[in-house]
């Protein structure tokens, strides 16, 4: 069955709210806001997709991130910094 685009929305809510709640613990409230750019996250994004495309492909052994939801969670932190997320 297709999924509604509600419940695409809602289950990257749920993965978006895992992964930042997750790197809270261990970076720090805020840190990806207050010292992060825009661009880093896009970057950063970029480098979660290629992970995950070479731990895919078998070219790249697997190192226990989730990188397909970290990559959306940078680009949700990138859409926030452009913006103002937060800050209006």
């Amino acid at each position: 069955m297709i999924p509604t685009y509600a419940e695409i929305g809602n289950k990257c809510a749920l993965i978006i709210r895992r992964v930042m709640e997750d790197g809270e613990k261990s970076h720090g409230k805020n840190v990806w806001f207050n010292n992060e750019s825009g661009q880093r996250q896009v970057l950063l994004a970029a480098r979660h997709l290629i992970t995950y495309q070479l731990q895919a492909s078998g070219e790249k052994p697997a190192d226990g991130d989730d990188h397909l939801a970290n990559a959306l969670v940078r680009v949700a932190m990138a859409l926030a910094k452009r913006d103002e997320c937060g800050t209006l």
